[in-house]
């Protein structure tokens, strides 16, 4: 069964950007500004939909046993 996420806290939901899945953005995260800088950084990325397509695509890998 997948998990929902939920909006919480009046924080929308996020997606991970290595497997493409939705998480909780926590209240407390904002105030941890080496969280920030992670999430900032992603917006720094131009080749972003291809890095996700490829977490997903080694996930799958890592699933099945080939890699």
């Amino acid at each position: 069964m997948s998990r929902i996420a939920k909006v919480k806290n009046g924080f929308a939901p996020k997606v991970c950007a290595r497997c493409g899945l939705e998480f909780e953005w926590r209240k407390k995260w904002a105030k941890n500004h080496r969280m920030s800088q992670q999430i900032f950084g992603l917006n720094r990325l131009s080749d972003l939909p291809e890095l996700k397509e490829r977490a997903l695509e080694v996930l799958e890998g890592l699933d099945k046993g080939i890699i």
